[in-house]
């Protein structure tokens, strides 16, 4: 499914199901989720700077192959951030 979200919505959708973001050096900000082993990695962007499509498809194929969240739960939260 296709969505627009914005760079500072998909760190806070990612914080709100479990990920935590890990202090790094460089161009990117990564989050990790170690109950499932799962790293997620994006450069930075300005807060209001629209995620590209393909990151997003990335990041939601990740979080449900890893099984952190559910299609469901994923629609969910991101309700919440969009509110």
């Amino acid at each position: 499914m296709y969505r627009t979200i914005k760079h500072k919505e998909l760190i806070e959708f990612l914080t709100n199901i479990g990920f935590r973001q890990v202090r790094t050096t460089g161009a990117h900000l990564v989050f990790s989720y170690p109950q499932r082993h799962a790293i997620i990695a994006l450069r930075q962007m300005k807060s209001n700077e629209i995620v590209p499509h393909f990151v997003f498809a990335s990041v939601r194929r990740t979080i449900l192959e890893k099984g952190i969240a559910t299609e469901k739960k994923i629609e969910i939260e991101l309700k919440k951030i969009k509110k």
